[in-house]
């Protein structure tokens, strides 16, 4: 009986032994479940939640790499279209004006149809881009001849990329109605210096009220527009005689029709195209109200004064694409639409198209151009 009594205490002990190592493994289960649900898995899913705030959703995303830099330095040419005070950095105009040429990646910027002598807008816009923009301004330059088509030109820049030198209005013989705005630059930590200059051509066709005529052997245009596309050469011939052994780069809105590019034929400077004639579509930067590039009125002219610093590339857009800036993420549609339901637009037009907001932005796209110089010193 004593040997049972001896087992059956030994047994007893083994199911209590068992019982509470049972409960203590069910214990720490329980127990490594809530940290892990309460703490761990809690800072995971707020850690994930952190980090997706971080990145930009893909509303947001900006399409840097399309207008990634190719040169050391770039410059960009608009026409802005009647840019004036009336235009508050929360309108449509002003805000894409600004987020287009932070995308571009730009060094140098001309802005061309700017209100006559209205510096507050170029002011306001190089304050919007941040403190290391500064600019030039033609101010009251103006053609007497043509007192109706008074207008300014800005060249606004990275003060920490180039810093100006010199700037001045060119008008030979009076030929401009809006005489062009150049700027001499010198590059920040390298002994390079280069010449921009930037303008807007007369408006395409004859304009009786100016008395002026067809222009003979050019389809479609006036003689206005004609010679002041002829004059550029002669632009090209002062400059060199002042700045000698200097890089030349000019812009316009030019109202030439691709017909008659011929009359650009010139010694004194070329057109940067690459092969114009197989890719006249990729060249057009004239928006037409039906969604599509009509014209290749804005033109670079370029003079390379020794060494081949100016970038003749097919990496290199031509224009940034402001008809497809919401596809591509340039632009913020929520935003400007917003902008422009707060306008007085609204009332007529309370569902813009995407071309209508465009347009309202400009009815041209900005032409790009880069250059190298940092290799070249």
């Amino acid at each position: 009986m004593k040997n049972n009594n001896r087992v059956n205490k030994t047994n007893n002990k083994l199911v209590v032994t068992g019982i509470i190592l049972l409960l203590l493994i069910l214990i720490l289960g329980f127990g490594g479940y809530y940290v892990y649900t309460n703490f761990y898995k809690n800072k995971s899913e707020n850690t994930t939640k952190l980090d997706d705030k971080t990145q930009p959703t893909n509303g947001n995303v900006s399409n840097n790499n399309k207008y990634k830099k190719v040169g050391d330095l770039r410059l960009l040419s608009w026409n802005v279209l009647n840019f004036g005070n009336k235009y508050t950095p929360s309108t449509n105009k002003f805000m894409n004006i600004v987020k287009t040429i932070q995308e571009s990646n730009a060094d140098v910027v001309g802005l061309t149809e700017i209100n006559y002598n209205n510096e507050d807008i170029v002011r306001n816009v190089a304050n919007s881009l941040g403190a290391s923009w500064s600019y030039t301004f033609s101010g009251n330059n103006f053609n007497v001849n043509f007192s109706r088509s008074r207008e300014s030109v800005a060249i606004l820049y990275k003060n920490n990329v180039v810093q100006p030198e010199t700037s001045n209005s060119i008008n030979p013989n009076d030929t401009y109605t809006r005489p062009l705005w150049y700027t001499k630059f010198k590059t920040v930590g390298y002994d390079y210096s280069f010449i921009t200059f930037f303008g807007h051509f007369d408006a395409p066709g004859a304009n009786s009220k100016n008395n002026e005529a067809n222009a003979k052997g050019y389809r479609g245009q006036g003689g206005q527009e004609i010679s002041e596309a002829k004059a550029i050469a002669t632009v090209f011939t002062s400059l060199k005689a002042t700045y000698p052994n200097t890089d030349i780069i000019g812009a316009a809105d030019t109202n030439i029709k691709e017909a008659n590019n011929s009359v650009f034929d010139s010694n004194e400077y070329s057109l940067n195209y690459i092969d114009f004639n197989d890719n006249k579509e990729y060249y057009r930067t004239t928006i037409s109200n039906n969604n599509y590039y009509a014209n290749s009125y804005d033109k670079w002219f370029v003079y390379d004064a020794n060494k081949s610093n100016i970038l003749k590339d097919k990496n290199i857009p031509y224009k940034v694409d402001v008809i497809n800036a919401f596809n591509d993420k340039i632009w913020d549609k929520e935003k400007t639409l917003n902008a422009w339901l707060s306008s007085d637009k609204a009332k007529k037009y309370p569902k813009p198209t995407d071309i209508q907001l465009v347009l309202n932005v400009s009815d041209h796209a900005p032409i790009i151009l880069d250059l190298n110089y940092k290799n070249n010193m």
